[in-house]
Protein backbone atom coordinates (compact mmCIF):
# COMPACT_ATOMS: atom_id res chain seq x y z
CA UNK A 1 0.00 0.00 0.00
CA UNK A 2 1.45 3.34 -0.87
CA UNK A 3 0.86 5.89 1.58
CA UNK A 4 -1.62 8.46 1.45
CA UNK A 5 1.45 11.43 0.59
CA UNK A 6 2.07 9.97 -2.74
CA UNK A 7 -0.72 10.38 -3.95
CA UNK A 8 -1.98 13.14 -2.25
CA UNK A 9 1.13 14.56 -3.71
CA UNK A 10 -0.24 15.36 -7.22
CA UNK A 11 -2.88 17.29 -5.73
CA UNK A 12 -1.61 19.24 -3.54
CA UNK A 13 0.02 20.98 -6.60
CA UNK A 14 -3.41 22.06 -8.27
CA UNK A 15 -3.58 25.27 -6.69
CA UNK A 16 -0.03 26.14 -8.23
CA UNK A 17 -1.09 25.25 -11.47
CA UNK A 18 -4.64 27.33 -11.36
CA UNK A 19 -2.82 30.21 -10.84
CA UNK A 20 -0.89 30.10 -13.71
CA UNK A 21 -3.86 29.19 -15.23
CA UNK A 22 -5.36 32.40 -14.29
CA UNK A 23 -2.43 34.79 -14.55
CA UNK A 24 -2.10 33.19 -17.71
CA UNK A 25 -6.03 33.53 -18.84
CA UNK A 26 -6.11 36.67 -18.35
CA UNK A 27 -2.97 37.90 -19.99
CA UNK A 28 -4.58 36.24 -23.17
CA UNK A 29 -7.70 38.27 -22.35
CA UNK A 30 -5.95 41.36 -23.03
CA UNK A 31 -4.34 40.39 -26.14
CA UNK A 32 -8.31 39.41 -27.00
CA UNK A 33 -8.42 42.81 -26.30
CA UNK A 34 -5.78 44.86 -28.06
CA UNK A 35 -6.94 42.92 -31.08
CA UNK A 36 -10.22 44.11 -30.97
CA UNK A 37 -9.39 47.63 -30.53
CA UNK A 38 -7.39 47.41 -33.55
CA UNK A 39 -10.00 46.32 -35.06
CA UNK A 40 -13.06 48.71 -33.95
CA UNK A 41 -11.10 51.62 -34.38
CA UNK A 42 -10.70 50.43 -37.83
CA UNK A 43 -6.60 51.84 -37.02
CA UNK A 44 -4.24 48.96 -38.15
CA UNK A 45 -1.11 49.46 -36.42
CA UNK A 46 2.08 48.04 -37.82
CA UNK A 47 2.12 45.11 -38.93
CA UNK A 48 4.80 43.90 -37.22
CA UNK A 49 3.09 44.60 -34.22
CA UNK A 50 -0.25 42.81 -35.90
CA UNK A 51 1.78 39.64 -36.34
CA UNK A 52 3.37 39.93 -32.71
CA UNK A 53 -0.41 40.05 -31.05
CA UNK A 54 -0.95 36.53 -33.36
CA UNK A 55 2.36 35.35 -32.25
CA UNK A 56 1.76 35.63 -28.74
CA UNK A 57 -2.09 34.86 -28.84
CA UNK A 58 -0.78 31.38 -30.38
CA UNK A 59 1.70 31.01 -27.70
CA UNK A 60 -0.78 31.75 -24.95
CA UNK A 61 -3.47 29.00 -26.44
CA UNK A 62 -0.95 26.00 -26.73
CA UNK A 63 0.39 27.81 -23.02
CA UNK A 64 -3.14 27.36 -21.86
CA UNK A 65 -4.02 23.81 -23.16
CA UNK A 66 -0.82 22.77 -21.35
CA UNK A 67 -1.69 24.10 -18.43
CA UNK A 68 -5.04 22.23 -18.88
CA UNK A 69 -3.40 19.23 -19.44
CA UNK A 70 -1.14 19.43 -16.64
CA UNK A 71 -3.95 19.77 -14.44
CA UNK A 72 -5.89 16.52 -15.94
CA UNK A 73 -2.74 14.59 -14.71
CA UNK A 74 -2.09 15.53 -11.27
CA UNK A 75 -6.24 15.34 -10.97
CA UNK A 76 -5.72 12.23 -12.39
CA UNK A 77 -2.62 10.92 -10.65
CA UNK A 78 -3.91 11.80 -7.11
CA UNK A 79 -7.43 9.90 -8.33
CA UNK A 80 -6.06 7.14 -9.75
CA UNK A 81 -3.29 6.44 -6.68
CA UNK A 82 -6.10 6.72 -4.48
CA UNK A 83 -8.80 3.74 -6.40
CA UNK A 84 -5.69 1.86 -7.79
CA UNK A 85 -4.14 1.51 -4.07
CA UNK A 86 -7.52 0.23 -2.96
CA UNK A 87 -7.47 -2.51 -5.94
CA UNK A 88 -3.59 -3.18 -6.43
CA UNK A 89 -1.76 -1.48 -4.03
CA UNK A 90 1.75 -2.65 -6.12
CA UNK A 91 0.84 -0.80 -9.14
CA UNK A 92 -0.42 2.68 -7.23
CA UNK A 93 2.75 4.46 -6.85
CA UNK A 94 3.61 3.52 -10.57
CA UNK A 95 0.77 5.03 -11.42
CA UNK A 96 0.96 8.01 -9.87
CA UNK A 97 4.37 8.62 -10.97
CA UNK A 98 3.73 8.73 -14.26
CA UNK A 99 0.70 11.12 -14.12
CA UNK A 100 2.93 13.21 -11.93
CA UNK A 101 5.50 12.73 -14.27
CA UNK A 102 2.85 13.66 -17.52
CA UNK A 103 2.13 16.58 -15.46
CA UNK A 104 5.31 18.16 -14.98
CA UNK A 105 6.73 17.90 -18.60
CA UNK A 106 3.93 19.76 -19.49
CA UNK A 107 4.55 22.06 -16.82
CA UNK A 108 7.66 22.30 -18.50
CA UNK A 109 6.71 22.95 -22.07
CA UNK A 110 4.48 25.89 -20.53
CA UNK A 111 7.56 27.26 -19.15
CA UNK A 112 8.79 27.29 -22.06
CA UNK A 113 6.14 28.78 -23.77
CA UNK A 114 5.39 31.75 -21.68
CA UNK A 115 9.23 32.57 -21.81
CA UNK A 116 8.54 32.97 -25.73
CA UNK A 117 5.82 35.06 -25.14
CA UNK A 118 7.23 37.44 -22.28
CA UNK A 119 10.82 37.47 -25.07
CA UNK A 120 8.24 38.66 -28.39
CA UNK A 121 6.17 41.36 -25.61
CA UNK A 122 9.63 42.91 -24.76
CA UNK A 123 9.76 43.02 -28.95
CA UNK A 124 6.81 44.94 -29.19
CA UNK A 125 7.51 47.03 -26.31
CA UNK A 126 10.55 48.12 -27.52
CA UNK A 127 9.56 48.96 -31.27
CA UNK A 128 6.70 51.09 -28.97
CA UNK A 129 9.62 53.20 -27.68
CA UNK A 130 11.72 53.41 -30.61
CA UNK A 131 8.67 54.69 -32.37
CA UNK A 132 7.87 57.36 -29.91
CA UNK A 133 11.62 58.11 -29.64
CA UNK A 134 11.66 58.97 -33.66
CA UNK A 135 8.27 60.70 -33.29
CA UNK A 136 9.71 63.00 -30.35
CA UNK A 137 12.87 63.79 -32.11
CA UNK A 138 11.33 64.86 -35.40
CA UNK A 139 8.76 67.30 -32.91
CA UNK A 140 11.96 68.36 -31.89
Amino acid sequence: MISTITWIMPLLLLPGVGLLLLSTSARFGQIHAEVHQLFDDSVLGSMDVIRHLLQRARLFRYALTSLYASSAFFAVGGIAGAIIDLSWPQYAGGAVLLAAAAGAIALLIVSVLLVRESTLSLVIIESHVEALEQRSSNQS
